[in-house]
């Protein structure tokens, strides 16, 4: 029997490079490979790439080290989306004027030219939750992962890779998914509403602030943290990617909520 290749998330953070590689077997899901690749200086300023060669530099490094057949999958900012609630255009309109007024309305919105934003959108109830970046923003991460000879199969925003987490991950009560970074939240609720997002710190500076944003007592979330000199403030519950695997091998990270992203991005729904 032959195995599939590895399957690869790769979370790209103000600090450092993430990347975690899981494979096939009989018995579910191994990990083969953990990455913790830290910046030697400041490369993003303001969440906007000011330094490619140093990204670049550690991302040609780490392609070195990769199998011959693997499929990656990486993750967008999170900072650098944009979500808006639009009205459901008339189902009788074709798709080609459909589009145009998602465009122009999330444009509008945004005060950005449409031609600028790249998007997608999910229906519900009578709104479309559309989430959009600068275009400019998509064709520099391709283009800077391309020159190293990284083709992802997906770009998912980080919130949204947190939101397609199954229910194994943390205990069935739960009403929303919280990931901790340096500077900001992750958040995904964990019914049908499809609804997430991202906070900054220096509006939400701790859990009970997030708590009273998300209206949730904390025993109702599932918190993961990047950050290991955090413990948790308030009695929250786990959030835990790495029960997604059924074979580990040591060494493993000592901060395993450092690879939730990742872990979400190499999975990509197959669990």
């Amino acid at each position: 029997m032959i195995f599939p290749g590895w399957k690869i998330g790769l979370d790209i953070q103000t600090e450092g490079v993430r990347a975690i590689a899981v494979q096939k077997h009989r018995r579910g899901w191994q990990l083969r490979q953990w990455w913790n690749l830290p910046f030697p200086s400041v490369v993003f300023t303001d969440n906007i790439l000011s330094q490619p060669t140093v990204l670049l530099e550690i991302l040609d490094s780490w392609r070195k080290q990769l199998p011959r057949r693997f499929r990656l999958s990486v993750s967008f900012p999170a900072e650098r989306t944009f979500q808006q609630d639009i009205p459901i255009p008339d189902k009788n309109l074709s798709e080609a004027i459909r589009e145009n007024y998602i465009a122009y309305t999330t444009a509008r919105q945004l005060q950005l030219p449409d031609a600028q934003l790249c998007y997608d959108y999910l229906e519900q109830s009578d709104v479309l939750k559309v989430t959009a970046s600068r275009q400019s923003d998509l064709e520099m991460l391709l283009s800077s992962l391309a020159s190293v000879q990284l083709y992802p199969d997906t770009v998912t925003p980080g919130d949204k890779v947190l939101y397609a987490l199954p229910a194994k991950c943390h205990p069935q009560a739960c009403q929303f998914r919280v990931h901790e970074e340096p500077g900001y939240w992750l958040w995904a609720s964990c019914n049908h509403t499809m609804s997430s997002g991202w906070l900054d710190k220096r509006q939400y500076s701790d859990l009970t602030a997030l708590c009273r944003w998300l209206k949730s007592a904390p025993e109702n979330i599932a918190f993961s943290t990047a950050d290991p000199r955090e413990e948790p403030s308030l009695p929250v519950q786990e959030l835990d990617a790495w029960q997604l695997l059924t074979r580990l091998y040591p060494p493993l990270p000592q901060t395993k909520g450092r690879y939730t992203i990742a872990l979400g991005l190499a999975f990509g729904g197959a669990y």
